[in-house]
């Protein structure tokens, strides 16, 4: 559950409170509709649970936000489903979600009415695992609602799954169709899917261990083409381990690869080096991909590999090792032109960076090609945490981080939980840090205070 800002402003101006007013009507007519859908759904929920309970799943919290010079905000958050598990020869799962779009997550307390969606509410599915005839090995069989997971980039959809837009939002949609998992072949674990879209989308991925190679491949095929992830490791020698990887989207004629080495035959030492080309503009319009962007729901999440990979072409190196209780690693990145020393502790780090600033991208001929600075630039990073007490507040947790480059920068957080289950946060930051902007965090300027529950069931 994030604790952060809340989407709605609660500080409208008079033109909007007028239009507000003005739609007031249609507005509690519209929730009226879509409370009798939803007890409906409870009901007919209620009925199945005379052979199966039905359980509650989801997040729940509240939260109180103080700006300087803003509006007191409150905020709502909330993502709710009923479900039901029909136990038998077969398991059925019946599901109702209140909360199918990015708007109906976080509701602002200035507002009316909370609001949730009956456009995309249901998903059901049964599942069982045996033969499919006498004598044939078990296999586990799902029908209806499906939540695939077998590549980030061309393999991860589902009812279970967010799809992700450019401005912001996101919508869970429902994916229908059948699907096999568990499926032996010999020394190869094989599952298969098909989706019932206009394309009839369907997918493979076998997985197994060949001696010293390890294969991990997935197919998806729609339309008239066919996208791949194909993925393969090995260790000839003990202290040597290799890595591939082949991506492609069947559209564009090049596709994306990857190959690593890691050796460990140096005492003390991890090396590592990798080229990876992915330069090639693919997967841009493809719906069946992993599309986690860098904030969800509030708090900071490492992207999806696409975005983080996309347009980068060239070698790294990596080494680490251990010296006198320091954890002491460096790395060199061609990509976007940065090396980096970082020595650590558990609860300590200092990194030194060197790198050309990025200062644009262009796409020529189907191929992203990435502009750099020619100036050298450095940016020094000073990170700590702690965890004590203050005064009557017990195990309160701090952490603070400094950077040094064309202009200092500095922040700072406190949490605190109460006994009562109440969590705390107060943050500074006297401007965005840099460090992680390749992430896409963007931290907000200022002092921020916020207070409130969070819920998980």
């Amino acid at each position: 559950m994030p604790l952060g800002r809340a989407m709605i402003d609660g500080n409208s101006s008079g033109e909007e409170t007028r239009t507000l007013s003005g739609r007031e009507g249609k507005a509690r007519e519209l929730g009226m509709r879509k409370t009798i859908m939803a007890l409906l759904l409870m009901f007919a929920l209620a009925g199945a649970a005379l052979a199966a309970p039905v359980e509650l799943i989801g997040s729940l919290g509240t939260e109180i936000g103080y700006l300087p010079g803003e509006d007191l905000e409150g905020t709502t958050y909330l993502q709710l489903s009923l479900e039901s598990k029909l136990q038998g020869n077969v398991t059925g799962v019946f599901g109702y979600r209140f909360n199918s779009y990015s708007d109906e997550v976080a509701f602002d307390w200035y507002a009316p009415v909370f609001s949730s969606s009956v456009e995309e509410p249901i998903y059901a599915y049964v599942q069982s695992t045996g033969s499919l005839w006498e004598g044939a090995a078990p296999v586990k069989l799902t029908l209806g609602s499906l939540d695939v997971k077998y590549s980030p980039y061309v393999a991860w959809l589902g009812y279970n799954t967010r799809l992700y837009f450019p401005q912001g939002t996101w919508e869970s949609w429902n994916f229908n169709g059948v699907a096999l998992d568990e499926v032996k072949l010999g020394a190869v674990d094989a599952r298969a899917f098909c989706v019932f879209d206009n394309d009839n989308t369907r997918g493979v991925n076998f997985k197994g261990d060949f001696a010293d190679v390890k294969l991990d491949a997935t197919i998806v095929k729609f339309d008239e083409s066919a996208a791949y992830d194909f993925k393969a490791s090995l260790s000839p020698v003990k202290e040597l381990d290799l890595t591939g990887r082949f991506v492609g989207d069947g559209v564009a004629p090049e596709g994306w690869y990857d190959f690593a080495l890691g050796f460990s035959g140096v005492p003390g030492w991890q090396l590592g080096a990798s080229y990876r080309d992915f330069s090639a503009a693919l997967f841009d319009d493809y719906l069946y991909r992993d599309q986690t962007p860098s904030v969800v729901d509030g708090e900071f999440v490492v992207m999806n590999p696409y975005d983080l990979n996309k347009g980068c072409q060239g070698l790294i190196l990596t080494a680490d090792t251990s010296l006198a209780g320091y954890n002491l690693s460096g790395q060199y990145d061609y990509a976007i032109r940065t090396t980096q020393f970082q020595a650590a502790q558990d609860n300590w780090s200092a990194k030194l960076k060197l790198f050309h600033p990025l200062i644009g991208s262009s796409l020529i001929d189907g191929k992203y090609i990435f502009r750099f600075g020619e100036e050298i630039k450095s940016l020094l990073v000073l990170r700590g945490s702690a965890t004590g007490d203050i005064a009557a507040l017990r195990g309160v947790k701090l952490e603070g981080v400094a950077e040094f480059a064309d202009e200092a920068v500095f922040g700072g957080s406190a949490t605190y939980e109460a006994p009562n289950g109440l969590s705390v946060t107060a943050e500074y930051y006297s401007d965005d840090l840099k460090d992680d902007n390749g992430l896409n965090w963007i931290q907000e300027q200022g002092f921020s205070l916020y207070a409130g529950y969070e819920l998980d069931f």
